[in-house]
């Protein structure tokens, strides 16, 4: 993600490596989830790691959404 928010308006598309994942500490996901939303993307679809969905997805709501409200 380093370098995405960076080129701004002047990048049409993400390549397949820059949006395979998201993933780090709540901090770090918050963090590329905004740079996402300074480059225009208005959707994301999430997916949880098989074994920990409950989890993960508890801290995505507990941690992550409230920062990005």
């Amino acid at each position: 993600m380093e370098g995405l928010a960076a080129a701004g308006a002047s990048r049409t598309h993400i390549t397949k490596r820059e949006w395979l994942r998201i993933s780090g500490t709540p901090d770090a996901v918050v963090s590329q989830i905004r740079a996402y939303d300074r480059l225009g993307v208005n959707y994301l679809i999430a997916c949880f790691p098989v074994g920990h969905e409950k989890t993960s997805l508890r801290l995505f709501a507990d941690e992550v959404m409230p920062a990005l409200a």
